[in-house]
């Protein structure tokens, strides 16, 4: 029964992030799975439609498990992503959106059978936007990967569920000045928000859209056995990457650029999420994998640091990420499982792309980033759904990238940072914000088959760098009167830097001077200029951290 009399408050509340990322959900197994034609299911809930039961697909193309038995699908989660059916190694046959899923199986309106894919090693992938990757079976519950900590989060607005029209029509019926019929238009996810006092630079990753190369620590072909979906067990938490094209990965320079740029085995597990994906290798011949040294610190220094240098994305996807969101109340029976009498009710946002990035760095103040998100759609978590990914809770501490490391979850301070343009450095500083704008347009197409869901696609990608500070000279009102760009190796370039080592550092070339204001101060004090720098592009962004991002 419900209990009515407690309410939920935020000291029994979790936000955390998903990572998403393309999906591997499992090779034909034999020569029966994919490429035999299905009937339409006639009766039950997914009446109509064609179903492509989990079980069905296997771990390896030959002798392996269901891959039901390693991780449940979320009911209703994938609905709106796209399946693409492999013939095997890396040729697609065709892609179908899905029309909906439960927890062993996909539906789709169309019959996805092919004879093409009368192959064992066929195989079916779950494309990255919107598809947060699964966790492990927690005896009946399904979960997700949401024990991933979002760091120093002074602001948060989950994204909220809004009627994009509600229609309401008269029929040319009469006996009454009321509505005759009305209706629901579709579902808008909207609103979601971020802010942080930034302790680490790789939000960067999701505005700019792709990571261009990883140099870390790692233990060259670590592995005893691994295949797509299993590796051997772990005494702790640990984090690998593989090389796409055969390269030997120690300091990677050739993995997916929109993730996954890290694999996971969770501590004394022995699943990989996300699983790897088929056409990158055979069953299991992992030559190029390597685990990561995780950061920790030596005499006040980050040691074996990750440093990621991350570039614009000038395709139609950004890299996105879930949210989770858990209320419970202090009496629940069974601890972070969602249950019909409203004990702990989860919201899961998927699809949430940045459309904005903001980075400010004010006298006396730590840097903050906030970003603002565009979001797939949001869920309700079904009936015996666990948060957190499953994850005994009982600290902070226990959420990945929640280092107990002091000087990792201290933020970067303006004083932190210096600040080029011209080619020269200003000393003095106030105050300094970038903005990152995508300005990403919503889309629904045909055929998405669910009315929550939508595409959100980059446009005009645009740079804004305000400053506040004193200066010595005439040079940013000569350079606001003139007309060529300074394209050059005067770079504006903004670094930031943590006394233990963990640095942010942004160039910009192609750029203007657009505004700056000269102030006749009252008090006859220091003169303080205004200005405003538009960038054109983007020369480099690297991010030197402890922060280990997966999709």
């Amino acid at each position: 029964m419900v209990d009515n009399t407690e309410i939920w408050t935020g000291a029994n509340a979790h936000l955390t992030l998903v990572p998403e990322s393309d999906l591997m959900v499992g090779f034909a197994g034999n020569t029966t799975a994919l490429d035999t034609a299905k009937t339409a299911l006639s009766s039950g809930t997914y009446t109509g439609l064609y179903v492509l039961d989990l079980s069905d697909l296997k771990t390896k193309s030959s002798s392996g498990a269901s891959v039901n038995s390693l991780f449940e699908m979320v009911t209703g989660l994938y609905s709106g992503c796209i399946a693409d059916f492999y013939t095997n190694g890396s040729t697609l046959n065709h892609s179908l959106v899905i029309a909906d899923n439960d927890a062993s199986g996909l539906y789709f309106h169309q019959d996805y059978a092919n004879s093409a894919l009368n192959n064992a090693a066929a195989y079916v992938v779950i494309r990255k936007y919107g598809c947060p990757i699964p966790g492990p079976v927690t005896s009946t519950h399904p979960t997700l990967l949401a024990d991933n900590w979002l760091g120093l989060t002074t602001a948060a607005t989950f994204p909220n569920v809004e009627l994009t029209e509600m229609k309401q029509l008269n029929l040319a019926m009469g006996g009454s000045r009321n509505y005759t019929h009305q209706f629901k238009g579709p579902e808008n996810a909207s609103g979601g928000s971020l802010e942080f006092s930034a302790n680490h630079g790789a939000w960067l990753y999701y505005a700019l859209g792709k990571c261009y190369s990883v140099d870390a620590d790692t233990d060259d072909n670590a592995f005893s056995t691994l295949t797509a979906f299993t590796a051997s067990s772990t005494s702790e938490e640990t984090y690998f990457m593989e090389a796409e094209s055969g390269v030997t990965v120690t300091g990677a320079t050739t993995f997916p650029s929109q993730g996954p740029i890290f694999y996971r085995i969770k501590n004394g597990a022995t699943t990989v999420f996300p699983p790897l994906v088929g056409g990158q290798h055979s069953d299991g011949a992992f030559a190029n994998v390597d685990r990561l040294n995780v950061s920790t610190e030596s005499g006040g220094n980050i040691a074996t640091p990750i440093t990621y240098v991350f570039t614009e994305a000038n395709g139609d996807k950004l890299p996105s990420f879930s949210l989770e969101h858990t209320l419970f109340k202090s009496g629940e029976s069974v601890p972070y499982v969602s249950d019909a009498d409203d004990q702990v009710w989860t919201r899961i946002a998927t699809g949430n792309v940045v459309n904005s990035l903001t980075m400010t760095a004010n006298e006396n103040e730590e840097m903050k980033m906030t970003l603002d998100l565009m979001t797939k759609a949001v869920y309700e978590a079904p009936s015996e759904y666990r948060a957190l990914g499953g994850l005994a809770f009982s600290s902070i501490d226990d959420l990945q990238n929640k280092s107990t490391v002091q000087s990792f979850l201290t933020p970067f301070f303006f004083y932190d940072g210096s600040i080029s343009s011209f080619g020269q450095q200003y000393l003095k500083i106030t105050a300094a914000s970038l903005t990152i704008n995508n300005n990403l347009q919503e889309k629904r197409f045909v055929g998405n088959y669910d009315r929550k869901s939508k595409s959100v696609i980059p446009a005009q990608r645009t740079y804004e760098l305000t400053l506040s500070g004193y200066v010595t000279d005439k040079t940013l009102f000569t350079k606001l009167r003139e007309e060529d760009e300074d394209n050059t190796t005067s770079y504006v370039d903004l670094q930031f830097t943590k006394d233990n080592g963990e640095e942010i550092r942004l160039q910009f070339k192609d750029y203007y001077v657009t505004t700056n204001t000269w102030a006749i101060p009252d008090d006859k004090g220091p003169i303080q200029v205004d200005w405003t720098i538009m960038p054109r592009s983007l020369q480099s962004c690297s991010v030197k951290t402890h922060w280990v991002l997966q999709g």
